[in-house]
């Protein structure tokens, strides 16, 4: 399909070119026209599909076009769109990305998040205007409870990442905001709900929140991995991950310096370990063999963290360690390789780990293919091995030997150490 089949505003379809958006994605052209004709919605693809734009585009859209028929107007403190996000970092991409669509629209755009000064937030958002608020679920609350921000104009109500909101407890604040007088009830109001997963507990949640006639998009299976990223596994004991991922870089730089010998350099990499502990060890680990690599986790204040990410897209390291604070939602377009060092926890079952997997890998392909490579420990991760064979099945792509034979309980041969051979073949 194409950008013009959906009849937005002149000045956002030049916001989209700008975006260097050439089609539409697949959950974009199935949500548009359901959006559009006011439909509740459920909608549900995978990680690095374009869920974002999916609703921003549509809410921007409607905003232009009841401004120029004078049917709404804006006002100080007063949404029109109320985005939920579950994290800060969430909330700062959302409002990034509908900063640069909403550019020359006559659409205002805001944040509210903690770590952010209450004052100072709401200057902000009394200055910069709010058609368009995005935030977290306490500091909404907390704003809207108050009566610093009002509610009596929501018309969108978007929850974004929905089972993140339930993975991380906050079902009671929202219902606090359900609460708040004068909150717009289903009836009144279209509310969208967007998630990479969608396991049977965020749909009956939904819901709640949503008319009896709401609607849902989804693809073929509830927690999918994307196509366009290449699933690589290597068997590699939790005693050699270390070594394994240095030798991987090693002969990555070896291998882009004989294709480019000014210029080669490895691909920029996410790397992700369980522990804040781990990330400072593998992170300083690296950093001694001279590969520039910065790291993210949740000890660092969020100043610190934005800034991390920000040298990473600038190119300041090619590498970055990180824990699952980074799993979800981070728009890094430039970003090559995720590397599992470490598989997700699995405390909370398998489902959660493949879905936090999902999450993780998903960092990558998503405006063009990407590459996922995952160490595998077969004592302490065997639990997830059916999950993998069947999702690099459903991606069309080959199955490691040793990992089939894991499933089907038979003997895997090999000393487990990892060859040069083995890594090059994943570079």
């Amino acid at each position: 399909m194409r950008w013009s089949e959906f009849e937005f505003e002149p000045a956002l379809l030049t916001n989209i070119q700008k975006a260097n958006y050439t089609v539409p994605r697949k959950i974009q052209s199935l949500t548009f026209p359901l959006i559009k004709a006011g439909h509740d919605l459920k909608g549900h693809a995978e990680t690095g599909s374009g869920k974002s734009a999916a609703f921003l585009l549509p809410i921007i859209d409607a905003v232009m076009k009841l401004k120029k028929g004078g049917h709404y107007k804006s006002r100080r403190c007063c949404p029109f769109a109320l985005i939920v996000e579950p994290t800060r970092e969430l909330t700062v991409q959302v409002y990034d990305q509908a900063r640069k669509l909403a550019e020359e629209c006559d659409v205002s755009v805001s944040r509210a998040y903690g770590m952010f000064l209450r004052h100072v937030n709401l200057r902000q958002i009394s200055t910069d205007g709010c058609d368009i608020l995005v935030g977290t679920p306490g500091r909404l609350c907390d704003f809207f409870q108050s009566k610093n921000l009002l509610c009596d104009q929501i018309k969108v109500l978007v929850f974004d990442e929905a089972d993140q909101l339930l993975e991380d407890g906050f079902q009671a604040v929202l219902r606090q905001l359900n609460n708040v007088n004068n909150w717009p009830q289903p009836e009144n109001r279209q509310t969208l709900l967007f998630s990479a997963t969608f396991p049977l507990v965020v749909q009956n949640w939904a819901d709640e929140w949503m008319r009896k006639d709401s609607m849902m998009v989804s693809n073929k299976r509830l927690v999918a991995a994307n196509s366009r990223i290449k699933q690589k596994f290597l068997m590699v004991p939790n005693t050699a991950k270390k070594d394994v991922l240095l030798r991987l870089f090693q002969l990555e730089l070896q291998t882009a310096k004989k294709r480019d010998p000014v210029n080669g350099k490895i691909r920029n990499t996410m790397v992700f370990v369980n522990t804040k502990r781990d990330a400072d060890v593998v992170s300083t680990y690296l950093n001694q063999f001279d590969f520039n690599t910065t790291t993210i986790n949740g000890n660092r204040p969020q100043e610190m963290r934005e800034k991390a990410l920000s040298d990473f897209r600038a190119g300041v390291y090619q590498i970055v360690v990180t824990t699952d604070v980074c799993a979800r939602g981070h728009d890094l377009k430039d970003l090559d390789h995720v590397i599992n060092m470490d598989l997700p926890a699995s405390g909370e079952g398998i489902d959660d780990s493949f879905t936090t997997y999902v999450h993780r890998i998903g960092r990558t392909g998503r405006l063009q293919p990407g590459s996922a490579t995952t160490f595998f420990d077969i004592q302490a991760d065997g639990t997830m091995a059916e999950g993998f064979v069947q999702s690099l099945q459903e991606a069309t792509q080959p199955v490691p030997d040793w990992l089939n034979k894991l499933v089907a309980r038979e003997p895997i041969a090999g000393s487990g150490q990892v060859t040069d051979e083995e890594l090059l073949g994943i570079l």
